[in-house]
C-alpha cells in the first residue's frame, strides 16, 4: 500500500525563480509518518534539497493555524531553519488566505510563528541569541586549532578579523561568526568550503559578514557556510541571522523599534528585513518566496 502526499519547491528570500534558498515543503498524513525520521531522512535524501520541511496539522482557530515542523537535509536532520520554514509558511499562507499566524511546533527549537505582513509578505519569529567568545560555552575546539587561520584560508585572504563569537544558547552554541573589515568584499571572495569541515562536529556553521556603509540598500552582507562534510555553502540562512541581527543592532546603534536590511550574497543571493526584540531575545525576520513546482510524493504505508 502506499499514499500520495503533496509537495512543493519553494525558492525563500526571494520573490524570483532561480535565486534564494530552495527548499522543499511537505504536509504529512499521520503521526507515524511524522515521528519515522528514518523515513523522513529518505525522503530528503531523495528530494535532495539544501532542506525539506515536513508539517503535520495540529489545530486551526481564529485566523491561525498550527503544525508540527521538522527539517531534514540528504546529510541530517536540522535543528533550526529558517529558509524551510519560510518556504512552509509561504506555501500554508497561499494555500489559506484567511490565514495571518501560523505556530509551529519545532520540537528542540521551541516554539515558532509566522505572520503574514500587511504588503504580504512572511515574517518569522526565531529565538534570538548574543554571540559570546569561543570559550565562554559549548564544547571547546580542539587546542592546537588556530581558528583565525582557518577562516581567513577558507577566505583564501590573509584578512584580520574584527570579532569572532558562536552564539550563546539553543541551537546556535555550534555556529560561528566571523566579522570582516567594514565594506569587504564579500560577494567576490572565492570561499573553499572544504577548509572548514575540519571543524565538525564540535562548530557547524560559520558566517562571515561585514558592514557595508556603501550599500544604500542593505546595512550588512554576509555568507555562511556549512562545516558538516558535503553540505557546502548554505544560499540564504535565515537562523544565521537570529545571531547576527543582535550584534548590529548593538554595533551600528539601531533603535530597538528600528530594521536591520541584510543580503546573503552567495550564488543564489537572497534578503531579508530583520527586526530585535530585545526583552524577549527574538528575531523578526521578515521576506518573501515564490513556489517554483509542485506535485504528489508516493510514500510506502
Amino acid at each position: 500500500m502506499s499514499s500520495n502526499t503533496n509537495f512543493y519547491h519553494v525558492d525563500a528570500f526571494t520573490t524570483q525563480p532561480f535565486t534564494g534558498n530552495p527548499a522543499g515543503v511537505m504536509f504529512l498524513d499521520s503521526k507515524d509518518q511524522f515521528g519515522d525520521d528514518e523515513l523522513l531522512h529518505k525522503i530528503a535524501t531523495e528530494l535532495n534539497m539544501p532542506a525539506t520541511a515536513f508539517l503535520l496539522y495540529k489545530s486551526s482557530g481564529d485566523g491561525s493555524i498550527a503544525y508540527e515542523i521538522k527539517w531534514f537535509s540528504a546529510i541530517r536532520r536540522i535543528p533550526i531553519c529558517g529558509h524551510g520554514t519560510l518556504a512552509a509558511s509561504h506555501v500554508v499562507f497561499q494555500q489559506n488566505p484567511n490565514v495571518t499566524l501560523i505556530e509551529y511546533d519545532a520540537g528542540p527549537a521551541g516554539p515558532l510563528q509566522a505572520s503574514r505582513t500587511a504588503d504580504n509578505s512572511v515574517q518569522l519569529d526565531f529565538p534570538a541569541a548574543y554571540l559570546v567568545g569561543m570559550g565562554d560555552i559549548g564544547e571547546a575546539l580542539k587546542s592546537d586549532v588556530d581558528l583565525d587561520k582557518i577562516l581567513a584560508s577558507a577566505l583564501n585572504d590573509d584578512v584580520h578579523f574584527e570579532y569572532i563569537g558562536r552564539g550563546d544558547r539553543g541551537g546556535y552554541i555550534d555556529m560561528i561568526v566571523a566579522e570582516l573589515p567594514e565594506n569587504y568584499p564579500l560577494e567576490e571572495a572565492k570561499v573553499d568550503c572544504n577548509v572548514l569541515t575540519g571543524l565538525f562536529p564540535v562548530i557547524r556553521g560559520v558566517t562571515f559578514t561585514t558592514r557595508t556603509s556603501k550599500d544604500e540598500t542593505f546595512h550588512i552582507h554576509s555568507r555562511c557556510i556549512n562545516c558538516v562534510p558535503g553540505l557546502g555553502e548554505d544560499y540564504v540562512t535565515g537562523s544565521a541571522h537570529c545571531m547576527i541581527a543582535p550584534y548590529w543592532f548593538k554595533k551600528i546603534g539601531i533603535e530597538a523599534d528600528g530594521e536591520l536590511k541584510a543580503v546573503q550574497v552567495s550564488a543564489r543571493r537572497g534578503s531579508m528585513t530583520l527586526g530585535w526584540k530585545k526583552e524577549e531575545m527574538r528575531c523578526l525576520i521578515r521576506s518573501t518566496a515564490v513556489t517554483f513546482a509542485s506535485g504528489t510524493v508516493t510514500l510506502p504505508e
